[in-house]
């Protein structure tokens, strides 16, 4: 009798998780169904929204701390940041104005008021420093192909074409308005000048290093100490061969680079795919405080939600200005370049309702 009640028990359990799992797949082909309908063109801003902060939230963001962390292996990039001393200073509070500013460019519109504004910083901030073309179009390329990369290898789906579409568009614009040129029109070209870039000035350097080892230790801060002997390896075994050397990290064993990579196969595709249902399209507005005295086409009050928690409460405990965010003079902004942007502002970028029903 008991052992029936057990396999009684089994039975149902396999058979609740089996319809879980139905759910969830049928959840998630409505979801893909609906982003079909948005233009990746016209609508690239929302499209991208959706995807970054809802389809893909913890790759997306892993993905953009990684393309950062990849341009920390530039010696013309680390040896600024270095020399300028504010990475080191405040390392925690840098990492959240990066996001801040990027987020804001690329969740609205890169010339509307928010998205213009955190553009306008952003070039005042990168104007104190001499950085060549090169630089600023090598970072551009890694936040457009890292993305479609890690979803590649460890989400539980890839990119759709309008998805490719729209994170392109998007990058792209940002690039034109702070002035990179010779910005390839295919992903292709972007990927080959990458490598080529990375082959012939990816190299070690003690400033390489030191940039890497504070980012290091911003990461094995956010896990229990007992725990960092493991991260630290696992961090080192994600690493590719060109990147490892540049930082001068040491090789780790080929199970251990396959264990790693198998974690995040596992945690942000598998389960997700088999076992999480689509998140709440609502959850695509970013979770900060706006402060309200910010007015402006994008600053109407009734697109200021109540918020769950703020991300970046250790920086700006009481939410953050855009015009204030980062180092140097608050306030102060450069000026936008001028160039024929893929999507241009217009009312259909407005119309869209968001969040979208």
């Amino acid at each position: 009798m008991e052992g029936s009640t057990l396999e009684w028990l089994v039975a149902a359990v396999a058979g609740l998780a089996m319809l879980w799992k139905l759910i969830c797949v049928y959840l998630r082909s409505r979801r893909a169904h609906f982003l079909a309908s948005f233009s990746p063109m016209e609508d690239a801003y929302t499209v991208r929204k959706i995807t970054q902060n809802v389809e893909f939230p913890y790759i997306s963001h892993m993905a953009l701390e990684f393309a950062l962390f990849r341009t920390y292996a530039i010696p013309s990039i680390s040896e600024v940041l270095v020399k300028a001393g504010r990475f080191a200073e405040n390392s925690v509070k840098r990492a959240d104005d990066t996001e801040i500013l990027i987020r804001e460019m690329t969740c609205h519109h890169v010339d509307s008021d928010r998205g213009s504004t955190a553009l306008r910083r952003l070039n005042f901030i990168h104007g104190q420093y001499r950085i060549s073309n090169e630089d600023y179009l090598y970072t551009l390329s890694l936040f457009i192909l890292e993305p479609l990369t890690w979803t590649q290898k460890y989400g539980y789906r890839v990119y759709t074409t309008a998805e490719v579409i729209a994170n392109y568009t998007t990058w792209r614009d940002v690039g034109v308005r702070m002035g990179i040129k010779d910005i390839p029109n295919d992903l292709e070209t972007l990927e080959k000048f990458k490598d080529e870039y990375e082959i012939k000035h990816m190299v070690y350097t003690d400033s390489n290093r030191e940039l890497a080892d504070i980012t290091l230790s911003l990461l094995l801060n956010k896990v229990p100490q007992l725990m960092h002997p493991v991260i630290r390896p696992l961090i080192f075994a994600m690493l590719d061969d060109r990147l490892r050397v540049a930082f001068g990290y040491p090789q780790q064993p080929q199970w251990l680079q396959s264990l790693a990579r198998f974690l995040l196969k596992f945690c942000y595709g598998i389960c997700v795919a088999l076992f999480h249902p689509p998140r709440p399209l609502a959850w695509s507005v970013d979770r900060i405080k706006i402060d309200v005295n910010e007015q402006g086409r994008d600053f109407a009050l009734d697109k200021c939600r109540a918020l769950a928690f703020n991300r970046y409460g250790n920086s700006y405990p009481k939410g953050y200005k855009v015009a204030e965010v980062g180092p140097f003079k608050p306030n102060m902004l450069g000026a936008p370049a001028e160039g024929e942007l893929l999507c241009p502002l217009s009312d259909r970028y407005f119309e869209v309702p968001w969040p979208p029903k």
